[in-house]
């Protein structure tokens, strides 16, 4: 409609204006509506900004310009907004200032394996003596993680250490043995057992009874090393005005013979030993085939009191070593019996010496048989039997 001075005093209960067009002038609550017609201030434009006159306030969803020239601006005084006046949830990470949570403003038992970032927790975040073996997951700890020298007898477990943890540099095989490896490689080797090119001693051959014996010569032989003592004399026995004095000893011959010099079989004779008598009879030769041999030792006989004489052993032949037996002296006391003689082997027989023990000791292994007391109990006393030669064959492979 027109404006005419008495519309411009009307109420325009209605509104005036043109089609799309608002303007509401509310008299009786001195309002002006622009856009609206329910103005609920003295200016309200749309719904969105309200005039409240009388105390000067401007109410906007939206300001634009830099501000500048605005005053008279209301602003929140320090430390004026508590926990009250903020919404739950409305604090997030981006309205935090950096390290403006520390471990005063954090709940105690706040924090778990989510709120962790991977990697941020080194040894320097951790304190002493906080990782047992309730916090260490199986099979996590591998050498890296290990000190060296941490891990001592006292931290392994019984058998724990087999042949896949060793540091040995070859395979090896039955009957080999861990060596020290040579070098500056460190380690261990499997090494084979050095075995002598002069052959290892395996073991003897013994014939001690008079007679002829057939040695046989093993496969895998290298050499063999072989003793050879003749019998011993037998000794002297005694009467009531003569002494008997002690058989002699057989010789020993001791020789090593390689495996390439022996036949198939070896003849191994064993000489017996003398009987005591009057005079004693002499022991008998020894031999190894034709490779050495021994002879045996002399009888012993009655020696008047006041005489004296000295009879020698035998002795070996062929040897590397050719040794002879120990002779024997008649006392000349015409009451007791010399001893026998004793050979490599030792074991010469004792002389009678007195009334009561007329008779001698027999020899062993190639030793004298000892010589009679004067005489004694049940009469005169006899001189002791040779000792029966001896071979002993060590053989080495």
């Amino acid at each position: 409609m027109a404006i005419t001075n008495a519309s411009r005093v009307s109420d325009f209960g209605s509104g005036i204006g043109t089609v799309g067009a608002i303007i509401q002038v509310d008299n009786p609550n001195e309002r002006i509506g622009i856009g609206t017609t329910n103005p609920q201030a003295m200016v309200q434009v749309g719904t969105a900004v309200t005039v409240y006159g009388n105390s000067g306030i401007v109410s906007a969803t939206t300001f634009y310009g830099d501000g500048s020239n605005l005053t008279g601006l209301a602003f929140l005084a320090d430390n004026s907004v508590d926990s009250d006046q903020y919404v739950d949830g409305s604090i997030d990470n981006a309205h935090l200032a950096d390290d403006a949570v520390d471990g005063d403003n954090l709940a105690d038992n706040a924090c778990d394996s989510e709120h962790y970032t991977d990697g941020s927790i080194d040894h320097v975040h951790l304190a002493a003596d906080c990782i047992d073996g309730d916090n260490i997951q199986d099979d996590v700890i591998n050498s890296e993680h290990i000190a060296a020298g941490a891990v001592d007898l006292e931290h392994m477990s019984s058998e724990s250490v087999d042949e896949d943890n060793l540091q040995i540099s070859n395979a090896g095989s039955n009957g080999q043995f861990l060596s020290k490896q040579s070098g500056n490689t460190g380690g261990l080797t499997w090494a084979t057992v050095a075995t002598s090119t002069d052959g290892e001693y395996r073991g003897w051959v013994v014939y001690d009874s008079a007679s002829a014996h057939t040695w046989t010569k093993p496969a895998g032989l290298t050499r063999i090393k072989v003793y050879v003592t003749g019998g011993g004399g037998g000794g002297g026995g005694h009467d009531n005005a003569e002494s008997g004095s002690g058989g002699t000893a057989g010789g020993t011959a001791i020789k090593v013979i390689e495996a390439g010099s022996l036949g198939a079989t070896e003849t191994a004779t064993v000489g017996a030993g003398g009987a005591g008598g009057d005079p004693g009879g002499d022991g008998v030769d020894s031999s190894f085939g034709s490779h050495c041999s021994a002879t045996g030792g002399k009888g012993g006989h009655m020696e008047a009191a006041g005489n004296t004489h000295y009879l020698y052993g035998g002795i070996g032949s062929g040897g590397d070593i050719n040794i002879r037996g120990q002779g024997s002296t008649s006392l000349g006391t015409g009451n007791q019996g010399s001893h026998g003689g004793s050979s490599y082997w030792g074991g010469g027989g004792g002389g009678g010496h007195n009334y009561n023990l007329p008779h001698a000791g027999s020899g062993t292994y190639g030793s004298g048989g000892g010589g009679a007391y004067q005489t004694g109990v049940g009469g005169a006393g006899s001189g002791g039997n040779g000792g029966t030669g001896l071979i002993v064959v060590e053989q080495y492979f």
